[in-house]
């Protein structure tokens, strides 16, 4: 008995033992027992992936990355990287970073985009790109490496650039393009910036960066994003005005073959009536030949009686062919063309509007990575005249009108309530700016207390759906609840 409960008690060690070196293991790879304060991934937005020692995993917030280390975001993810506590590297989407170098600090991009910013540390950093290799010290710069073709960017103070056919020296305001031709030769060319030719991931970092001695003013950055809006708005307002009317072309052009249609149905029984008209002439006529044959012949027999002459003359008036319908009568049984109805002709609108200007006054509460999703004027939307259908409610008419301009809409239907909620809309969801923000709705000013599946539209509403910060509604006129 007390071998057995030894032999138990050593299976018990020998289990623990392989749970420890699993949890060793795994955070030897993690790095939960090696401590680097020198590079973390500070903010991340998505899912973020690290591969280490040939362990991909997910990567948390504020995790230390190491040498060996390949970073990697997707598509809707982004991460910053942090240098003893200050931030310095930013990756946009689609971007792989490997660590090359801790001390001092050396970086690979294989492909995307990165921003650095790296004027506070003072120990400067290098970055290979393909065959470039960018040397930085106290400069505000960007790189993009995509399949045959590199492009480096500086906005303020200057980076170095050799692994080239020869050393390049960038200066603020001014982008290295290297272009990999056919023939495996280079086409390097330095070139004078335009704000023009900001990306949306460039103005959004160079618009959180302050002080003198940039290329770019912020002025001009914003005033660049606000074309950009204004342009996105417009071609918004217009392919949702092109649809409409290709609607109500569609639909008139159903009405006129319809229409041709049934004239010429119309026209087909009119041919037929009149073939069988000119038909039953021609029989009678050749009955009242048939009948004054005979009658020539009772003449030359002059048996008939006078009796028999009444009656034959009876007979004749009844046998008398009809006069044929003249060609004013044809025509007038002709039916007239059917006419569209009322109904059909009219068509009938209301107007929507998506706005999240009030984001733009607690930017600091925002989740961090959504800060390109909220517009210059905080328009997601303008006023647009959509055409609503019989029975819509102001779910249906924020559906067609996301639809047709383009714009991400997220919803989830309760059946109890039988009604749809708004989750998201252009990738601004419920609480991302705080506890208390989220998607309101209003009819002609009004905030209805109930879901926008409920409300019933009527002609020349005007719906306007608003993201609120503070107060439950309060800060965008709707009062709390």
């Amino acid at each position: 008995m007390k071998k057995r409960k030894l032999q138990n008690l050593g299976m018990l060690l020998i289990i623990a033992l392989i749970i420890l070196g699993g949890i060793f293991a795994t955070g030897y790879i993690k790095g939960w027992f090696h401590k680097n304060e020198s590079f973390v991934v500070s903010q991340k937005t998505g899912i973020v992936t690290v591969e280490r020692k040939g362990l991909a995993y997910q990567i948390k917030q504020d995790n230390d990355i190491q040498k060996q280390d390949i970073l990697s975001t997707n598509s809707t993810s982004t991460a910053e990287i942090s240098k003893d506590g200050q931030p310095f590297l930013w990756l946009a989407n689609d971007t792989s970073l490997a660590v090359k170098k801790e001390e001092p600090a050396v970086f690979q991009i294989t492909g995307g985009e990165v921003f650095a910013d790296d004027r506070t540390s003072g120990q400067g950093v290098d970055v290979i790109l393909q065959k470039a290799i960018v040397h930085a010290k106290e400069a505000v710069w960007s790189a993009s490496v995509q399949k045959g073709s590199l492009s480096i960017c500086v906005y303020y103070g200057k980076v170095s650039v050799d692994g080239l056919q020869e050393e390049y020296t960038v200066a603020a305001g001014e982008q290295l393009s290297v272009i990999q031709k056919s023939d495996k030769s280079q086409e390097t060319e330095v070139i004078r910036m335009q704000a023009v030719a900001l990306n949306d991931f460039e103005m959004g970092r160079l618009l959180l960066l302050t002080g003198d001695g940039f290329c770019f003013s912020k002025e001009d950055i914003d005033m660049v994003k606000q074309k950009r809006e204004n342009d996105k708005v417009k071609a918004q307002q217009a392919k949702i005005l092109a649809d409409n009317t290709s609607e109500q072309n569609e639909e008139e052009a159903s009405e006129e073959t319809e229409t041709r249609e049934k004239k010429s149905a119309s026209d087909f029984s009119i041919k037929r009536k009149t073939k069988t008209t000119d038909l039953d002439t021609e029989t009678k006529t050749k009955a009242q030949t048939e009948t004054e044959e005979k009658e020539s012949e009772t003449k030359q027999a002059g048996t008939t009686s006078q009796e028999d002459t009444k009656q034959q003359k009876k007979t004749q008036e009844s046998q008398k062919p009809q006069k044929p319908d003249t060609p004013e009568e044809t025509e007038s049984t002709t039916p007239p063309a059917p006419t569209p109805t009322e109904e059909q002709e009219a068509k009938t609108y209301c107007t929507i509007e998506i706005r999240c200007d009030t984001i733009l006054n607690n930017m600091k509460a925002l989740t961090a990575g959504k800060e390109g999703y909220v517009p210059a004027d905080g328009t997601v939307l303008a006023v647009s005249k959509v055409e609503m259908k019989d029975g819509d409610s102001v779910f249906d008419v924020l559906k067609r009108a996301c639809d047709l301009a383009d714009i991400q809409l997220e919803y989830s239907y309760t059946p109890i309530y039988e009604s749809y909620y708004v989750e998201g809309i252009h990738q601004l969801y419920e609480f991302d700016c705080g506890s208390e923000s989220g998607w309101m709705y209003k009819v002609n000013g009004w905030f209805p207390n109930y879901g926008c599946s409920s409300y019933k539209v009527k002609e020349n509403d005007e719906i306007v759906f608003c993201y609120t910060c503070n107060g439950l509604g309060a800060d965008v006129g709707g009062g709390t609840y």
